[in-house]
């Protein structure tokens, strides 16, 4: 499976004007310099190792690639869940192909899934590590050092506090205060405030699928542990995500914790013999139906899945 995302994002055409891949590859043209003046210093190495062997832009694809999915299997392994099902909801919840556009944070993000297995051990100084790492790829990785206020498992959110969160935050967000709440991230996303996405998040925060999100959160959250790490992170990741809506610098914060929604909703491994494993039953269809129902919403919503090419050989 990991084989099979990594040729298929690996090999997508450098190109393609529907994600970000043809502006890396700009920059990639620009030189050694310009990208580690632009650049984070991970994923700025990969191009100049690239570059050295005198080697075209498709490698740093399908290294960024690889390095995104294999570090997403060691988490899957490291978890109790079925691995299998780890990448079939990364999949079907459209992680995979933000990887697309976002191929810096993406790898990123996976650094960062790795080390929040170690966090749930209460392996602080491994975490940090992971959280460094991570960040040497993309910065906005830094905002998951919150969890350590809560990674603990005698802190519980109170099912009424989580509620009121959650609706408090997708009211404010169809208030529109994405400009302002920007605003205040200039020093950490300057380049992405005075994009179009967030202009037009501006005259339209509403989205159907942030509903469905924290619905469906809401509603599982009364049959999960609520003191599973993974839990807490992805119920931060939402609130953040209402907060701010679908703006290129809320997506820089939101999917340091959203993506985990990958490990909380996995099933667990075949040979887990406990009472979560058992009570997984109850939920497994309808996790699986919410995750159709987000892969179906973005066929119909995103260029980016609906025109997918393959590479034709010319950036090796």
């Amino acid at each position: 499976m990991v084989a099979f995302f990594v040729i298929l994002a690996g090999f997508r055409n450098p190109e393609s004007k529907y994600n970000d891949s043809h502006n890396y590859l700009t920059l990639f043209n620009y030189g050694e310099a310009y990208l580690f003046e632009r650049m984070e210093i991970g994923y700025a190495l990969i191009n100049l190792l690239v570059m050295k062997l005198k080697l075209g832009f498709q490698w740093v694809i399908l290294l960024t690639s690889s390095i995104s999915m294999f570090t997403l299997a060691w988490a899957a392994k490291r978890s109790e869940k079925n691995e299998a099902a780890v990448l079939i909801l990364f999949f079907l919840l459209t992680y995979f192909f933000y990887n697309f556009n976002a191929m810096r944070q993406m790898t990123g993000v996976s650094i960062l899934i790795l080390g929040y297995t170690f966090l749930k051990e209460s392996r602080i100084k491994t975490f940090l590590i992971c959280l460094l790492v991570a960040s040497l790829f993309h910065k906005s990785c830094l905002i998951a050092i919150v969890c350590l206020l809560f990674y603990k498992k005698d802190i519980v959110f109170h099912p009424m506090f989580v509620f009121f969160c959650i609706i408090g935050s997708l009211i404010i967000g169809f208030l529109n205060v994405t400009p302002s709440v920007l605003k205040n991230l200039a020093d950490l996303f300057p380049r992405y405030l005075d994009s179009d996405m967030d202009k037009n998040v501006a005259e339209n925060s509403f989205s159907f699928s942030k509903i469905a999100l924290s619905t469906f959160f809401m509603y599982m959250y009364s049959f999960l542990d609520r003191k599973d790490l993974y839990l807490k992170i992805v119920f931060v990741g939402i609130i953040l995500f209402n907060l701010m809506s679908y703006s290129t610098g809320a997506m820089r914060i939101a999917y340091a914790f959203t993506p985990v929604q990958a490990l909380l909703f996995a099933a667990y491994k075949p040979n887990e013999v406990s009472t979560l494993a058992t009570d997984y039953d109850r939920y497994e269809f309808l996790i699986y139906g919410y995750a159709l129902f987000v892969y179906y919403y973005m066929l119909l919503n995103s260029t980016g899945l609906q025109d997918y090419h393959f590479c034709d050989g010319r950036f090796f």
